[in-house]
């Protein structure tokens, strides 16, 4: 249940940043693509800071 009760969360945060993200004015499914577009790439630039090595040096040599 908790499981369930994340991903309903996660949803519900992903879902209330691209509404606020499209909302210069009433928003189309183009102002909501390009808020889906924008905030996907947010999310693999901070998971890409996450997964980088320290040390790109020490971790090639091995």
């Amino acid at each position: 249940m908790v499981d369930r009760l994340w991903w309903f969360v996660t949803g519900l945060v992903a879902g209330g940043i691209l509404t606020v993200r499209a909302l210069g004015r009433r928003p189309t499914a183009r102002d909501l693509g390009r808020a889906a577009a924008r905030t996907g790439s947010d999310v693999m630039r901070f998971a890409a800071r996450g997964i980088r090595p320290r040390n790109r040096m020490s971790s090639t040599r091995r």
